[in-house]
């Protein structure tokens, strides 16, 4: 791509034209996956009844579902076409309760999913509504992030599609969403071993059923669990599971109380309910709203449940990806409860009827909800809070824009691999530019009217365009066809001042390096101080002069200050009066002084970071990675008044707070306080999601209980099975190895020790981290000689209590750093 790039360039070819030669393999790409989509979604599911009993020793689960089904279509169904995840042997099938035929094939589309053909014996009449039930078993011998079933947890996510449905969040329509009743049942002989979905919750002896009223997909995750937390709030009920023992890192002197975070969690939602039901009204009736904590599993969301994985309630704060996640889960019980959020498949034009373009429902399913937490974020912590989140999602965004290979919003799903950076990140920034159009007040206004009325009513992006666009300025309709149905690229580079022949005026010129027309605000900076704010549309790929209406000297001008445009590059926005060429933007300056820092280029990162924080101060990342170049540079006071400076955002940055812990441990290493490192850095430990900083926790931690004399607390129990697994290791046998380790998880790992057979292999146990009751993680140095090499480095070892004996769960590949 990148010499057909070069070669057009060469030919004087226009960049629009260069810009959609790029994109021709990607829509080549979209094409084919629409093209064998049916041709339009035409039975909807109006019920799920799903009975499910869960065998964690054979890694299976035997499901009966049975949908309440509507053929919408205008004419009669003699097949139903269903999807099922491939890990599912379907049995038998009933259509109305008479034996139907089944066949399974491969999915086109997805290649985990089998498309399930289910025959009736007779044809389901248009309009008509049939009950469809389907028996089979899941096995799950290898766990995946959507779906593992063995002692420590059990997790089925609608993500797998283990219920099967019409249609999927993989096609442009969407999934089946719909209210349902779940009765699970499981053969664990754990006491507290417990299965939670969402739904008000009953147990029934060995049976735990849950009956949700909202539009929703099944979701299972099971294991061990305290009783909840619970509180009532808004008409909304509030409940929260966590691990029994679960161990919580405390940040400062104090001792730690796990509670305390699920008491935070259910403040925050509290909190949430509140907003919204000011927002869109009274939440539903009825309604529950889980938070689950998961050993393996994270950041799942479905109308009335949140999954957070258990490194969440380790802490002792609420970071702000914690509070936006929970926001847009909140949101749901309104967006994606009340109706049935749908997109559409294409249709051709009939004698009888005008061609239907394909939109899917993601612009709806996810953008919403995540542009109301944005919402949220502006009304609990501020207008700059809210900006910067809203710069988080730009960034996200940005280098998919700069690539150019992303979907238009309306046709994006979840089989393309910019889904997450596109619905997240720029969908939310799309409502933002609406809700300026047309105003923000008649924006929730339109969608508290779509979110309302029946609760099969579908909703789909057109109802919203229709709404929104109804007594709105006409720019609203051009947003949505820019910014929805099609693809833009602009990247506005502002020039410098120019003299005027209008008395008290002067000029400035800006040129759109992209596509697309985009009108956006100019801010001129005056020797004075004063801010001058003018408004100019710049043509696709061509030239505009904005006007500014003041005499004085110009220092500096900066294109869309507020950063609503979305553009491919933000480096040519800003330009000081006395400079030949623009300022790089903030997000270009970071990524800049962490390739300088990785070079051990320590003064030139700070130099770029110091300019990053000039042109956004409030930038959390900045702070930290500034905090991390002063300490590399051995000034220890100026890095821990950086890092200090991270941990009072409120709410915190994730990332970045993670870092500020690694730097003040460093810090503290660097004064000879071995205590106060290693509270930094165990609390590091616990906040990091990133693999470096994960790495630079545990790396940290083991040094300053080391430099304190503090020797690991090792429990016998633990010790003598470190050495029982050194003792297979060295002589590996796959059938010995599966004994002491969950295989599920781990059945990779042993190939590779079985495959290629270590010479020798000796661990030491570093550090000892207690997780929950049944939990520990263990930082190990391992001293390894394989195929004639020696190795050597530090890995974290999880172990999970099974009956009386331990057992290997997991080890992190992210932490394997032995070369």
């Amino acid at each position: 791509m990148v010499g057909f790039e070069r070669d057009c360039l060469q030919k004087n070819w226009p960049k629009v034209v260069v810009l959609m030669l790029k994109r021709l393999v990607s829509i080549l790409f979209f094409t084919s996956i629409f093209c064998i989509s049916a041709a339009a979604q035409e039975v909807e599911v109006d019920r799920y009844n799903i009975t499910a009993r869960i065998d964690t020793a054979a890694s299976t689960v035997d499901v009966r579902a049975t949908l309440n089904i509507s053929n919408t279509a205008q004419s009669p169904k003699p097949k139903l076409y269903l999807r099922l995840t491939k890990l599912a042997k379907v049995s038998a099938a009933t259509v109305n309760g008479s034996p139907a035929q089944v066949e399974t094939v491969e999915d086109r589309r997805v290649n985990t999913l089998n498309q399930i053909v289910i025959t009736p014996q007779a044809s389901i009449d248009a309009g008509a509504k049939a009950t469809v039930e389907v028996s089979y078993r899941i096995e799950a011998p290898e766990s995946t992030p959507l779906i593992h079933i063995y002692s420590g947890e059990v997790l089925l996510s609608p993500g797998a599609v283990w219920v099967p449905m019409p249609s999927t969040m993989f096609t442009l329509y969407g999934a089946t969403t719909a209210p349902f009743s779940l009765t699970v049942s499981s053969g664990s002989a754990a006491g507290n071993f417990r299965a939670l979905s969402s739904g008000t919750l009953k147990t029934e002896g060995q049976n735990t059923t849950f009956e949700q009223p909202l539009n929703s997909l099944p979701i299972i995750v099971a294991g061990s669990f305290d009783q909840p937390v619970t509180a009532e709030h808004g008409g909304v009920k509030i409940e929260v599971f966590v691990q029994p023992g679960i161990s919580a890192v405390s940040t400062d002197a104090k001792p730690s109380d796990p509670r305390a975070i699920t008491g935070r969690l259910v403040d925050e939602a509290g909190r949430a309910i509140d907003f919204f039901t000011r927002t869109l009204g009274p939440p539903p009736a009825g309604t529950t709203f889980r938070i689950i904590s998961s050993v393996r599993a994270g950041n799942l969301t479905e109308p009335g449940v949140l999954v957070l994985n258990e490194q969440v309630f380790r802490r002792d704060t609420l970071n702000a990806s914690v509070v936006e996640i929970l926001a847009d889960a909140v949101a749901r019980l309104w967006v994606e409860g009340r109706v049935r959020l749908r997109g559409r498949e294409a249709r051709s034009a009939q004698e009888t009827r005008a061609a239907v373009k394909a939109r899917s429902a993601a612009f709806l399913s996810d953008s919403l909800p995540r542009y109301l937490a944005a919402l949220y974020f502006e009304d609990r912590f501020g207008k700059e809070a809210a900006r910067d989140l809203f710069t988080n999602m730009r960034w996200s965004y940005t280098p998919v824009a700069k690539s150019g290979r992303d979907a238009e919003l309306g046709v994006q799903t979840q089989l393309l691999p910019s889904y997450s950076a596109a619905v997240f990140g720029k969908g939310p920034l799309v409502y933002r530019l609406l809700a300026e159009a047309a105003g923000r007040d008649k924006l929730i206004a339109d969608v508290k009217a779509l979110l309302s009325g029946a609760q099969t009513r579908i909703v789909t992006t057109e109802d919203l365009r229709a709404a929104v666009t109804k007594g709105a300025p006409a720019e609203v309709d051009n947003l949505f066809q820019q910014w929805v149905d099609s693809i833009i690229e602009p990247d506005i580079i502002v020039g410098s001042a120019l003299a005027s022949d209008k008395p008290g005026t002067q000029h400035v010129n800006l040129r759109n390096l992209g596509t697309g027309d985009v009108t956006i605000k100019v801010l001129a900076v005056t020797a004075s101080g004063k801010q001058v704010i003018s408004s100019v549309t710049v043509p696709s790929e061509n030239i505009a002069t904005a006007e500014i209406p003041t005499a004085e000297k110009i220092v500096s001008f900066e294109a869309d200050p507020d950063k609503l445009i979305i553009q491919t590059n933000y480096d040519n926005d800003a330009r000081d009066a006395d400079s030949k060429t623009t300022r790089p933007s903030a997000q270009t300056l970071l990524n800049e002084s962490i390739a300088l820092f990785n070079k051990t280029q320590y003064a030139e990162a700070e130099a770029k970071l110091r300019q990053a924080i000039r042109s956004d101060v409030r930038n959390a990342v900045l702070h930290a990675w500034l905090a991390r170049s002063l300490g590399a540079q051995k000034k220890m006071d100026e890095a821990a008044a950086e890092a200090n400076t991270v941990i009072k955002f409120d709410p915190p940055a994730g990332a970045a707070l993670a870092w500020a812990r690694v730097t003040l441990g460093q810090v503290a290493l660097a004064r000879n306080q071995a205590a106060e490192a290693t509270r930094q850095f165990r609390a590091a430990v616990v906040e990091a999601d990133e693999t470096a900083a994960q790495l630079a926790a545990h790396e940290g931690l083991i040094q300053a209980e080391r430099g304190g004399g503090a020797a690991p607390q090792i429990d016998d129990s633990v010790r003598a099975f470190i050495t029982q697994l050194d003792a297979a290791i060295k002589q590996p046998s796959s059938d010995k190895l599966f004994t002491l380790v969950v295989k599920n998880n781990l059945k990779r790992f042993v190939q590779g020790l079985t495959v290629n057979r270590p010479a020798s292999w000796a661990t030491e146990i570093l550090h000892v981290d207690q997780v929950d009751a049944n939990r520990v993680a263990i930082d190990v140095g391992l001293k390894v000689r394989t195929e004639g090499k020696d190795q050597a480095g530090t890995a974290v070892f999880v172990l999970n209590r099974s009956g009386n004996a331990w057992v290997l769960e997991d080890v992190p590949h992210s932490l394997f750093n032995v070369k």
